[in-house]
């Protein structure tokens, strides 16, 4: 039995709107970072009081998705998508015509949310309607997928603030989330579901929150001295006692991070090199732009074009490089993460004499690295997930990978100052250090995952839906179809 090419053809359509169900939300950040300037007059805030964006937005999302990822066991996740999709259009729509900056605020974080109710249930698609030889390639096509949400974010975002008012920027997000409605009532199918009905655990989810919101303000310049550090100090106290105390004497289904979760060895060590491999890439590409120009001696402009072509490369290849997991996964993780390191390496070498060639050749070895390490990184995270609480667990997931990139600049910027405010290439070669050994680390992990297999002590008998069953693939690493626990 093969897999027929109409089959083929429609997953291949599946995975790519599935997965540009967050193309708007991925290109709204670096699109509102270019608008900066219009939202500070036109809201009539300074540049540290903007920032609260970013706070509100990267807490609801890290709140939502191991918070809103249990509605998955029961409510099909083409419906989460569609509330997300909504809500999305909703809040950009707000966010367009609101004039007061406490609303806007508001309205930022509804989208976040909005993201949240997606991302999880993306997961749950995949596994529930991709043959496991193919889930790597759909990552790896997804992956592609938000690649070019980050190219097409900041000059689609010139162009409308070169023709238009800041608030078109909203509406171009919104009309993208309309027409991914009935694309996504068209391609994706229904899965068989619990009967249950999933609790969410709202208590635990406002403390966690509380703790996010405490946490970045801690790491704000303008909340570092006198009565800011001190307050949200306390509140980080507060908060976390307070989370230790609520999910030790509430029940299991009330708790924010399930029991069996925190006994999942197998999840805890994916979710653990996802972290890694993330606040890795992120301290390394946060600061790039500014390394290249403070010490290559490059002109802002080359440095965009080269970042360009750089993303353009991911997009392109994103999908084979899926395929690649699919097939030999040890070989394609380590080979991933010896490009990525090698990268690094070249980094550390720029100076204004050598800066356009080393930088070519560190991006296309980082590119080749993230194309073949990212997609096999996710499917180990999602073989070790149980199929009945695929939606759970890939919120958590997730959420291990997507708080590096709002908490990156403020993580790591001590790192690169240097007296007076001004960039430190030294301190950037230093940072550049410490990523290495997080990405070694992270490698390690996948590596030793990948020749031990264990019983699932949390998998439920019950599953999201049967996966579909796909001929195993003649190339296909054995152990790539073992669930690792």
């Amino acid at each position: 039995m093969t897999t027929t090419a109409p089959d083929v053809s429609r997953q291949r359509l599946l995975v790519l709107v599935v997965s540009a169900t967050v193309f708007a939300g991925v290109m709204s950040t670096s699109m509102l970072n270019l608008a900066q300037p219009e939202l500070v007059r036109a809201f009539g805030v300074d540049y540290e009081t903007l920032q609260w964006r970013h706070v509100v937005f990267w807490t609801a999302l890290g709140i939502g998705m191991p918070t809103l990822g249990r509605l998955a066991r029961s409510v099909q996740p083409r419906t989460l998508i569609l509330v997300g999709l909504g809500m999305f259009v909703v809040a950009t729509t707000g966010s367009a015509l609101t004039t007061n900056f406490g609303l806007w605020l508001a309205f930022q974080m509804l989208q976040g949310l909005a993201d949240a109710f997606i991302v999880p249930a993306q997961s749950v698609i995949i596994r529930n309607h991709l043959p496991e030889n193919r889930t790597g390639w759909a990552f790896g096509l997804m992956s592609s997928v938000i690649a070019a949400a980050n190219v097409a974010g900041p000059g689609l975002g010139g162009l409308v603030l070169q023709f238009g008012p800041w608030q078109l920027i909203f509406a171009t997000l919104a009309v993208i989330a309309v027409v991914l409605m009935p694309l996504t009532l068209w391609l994706v199918p229904v899965i068989p579901l619990e009967r249950t009905r999933a609790s969410l655990p709202l208590a635990g989810a406002v403390l966690f929150g509380g703790l996010l919101v405490a946490a970045q303000a801690l790491v704000m310049p303008e909340q570092r001295a006198g009565a800011g550090v001190l307050f949200w100090s306390v509140v980080l106290a507060v908060t976390l006692l307070a989370l230790l105390a609520h999910e030790r004497i509430v029940p299991d289904g009330r708790r924010f991070v399930p029991r069996a979760l925190t006994s999942h060895r197998g999840f805890l060590v994916a979710m653990l090199r996802g972290l890694l491999v993330f606040t890795a890439a992120n301290g390394v590409f946060f600061f790039l732009p500014s390394y290249l120009r403070e010490s290559g001696g490059m002109a802002a402009s080359a440095v965009g074009v080269l970042l360009l072509l750089s993303a353009i490369f991911r997009v392109i290849f994103g999908g084979w490089g899926g395929k690649q997991s699919d097939r030999r996964m040890s070989v394609t993780l380590l080979i991933g993460s010896l490009l990525f390191l090698a990268s690094i390496g070249v980094l550390a070498l720029v100076r204004p004499a050598n800066a356009v060639f080393l930088t070519m050749l560190a991006l296309l070895l980082s590119s080749a690295g993230a194309i073949l390490l990212i997609p096999g990184l996710n499917k180990l995270g999602v073989q070790t997930m149980p199929p009945g609480d695929t939606g759970t667990y890939a919120g958590f997931f997730q959420l291990a990978q997507f708080l590096p990139g709002g908490i990156a600049g403020a993580l790591f910027g001590s790192l690169v100052t240097g007296p007076g405010d001004t960039f430190s290439g030294t301190g950037y070669r230093m940072l550049l250090g410490w990523c290495a050994v997080l990405l070694v680390v992270a490698t390690l992990l996948a590596l030793a995952a990948r020749g031990r297999t264990t019983p699932d002590p949390s998998a439920s008998p019950e599953q999201d839906g049967p996966a579909s069953p796909g001929p195993a693939d003649p190339g296909q690493d054995r152990t790539s179809t073992e669930v690792l626990r």
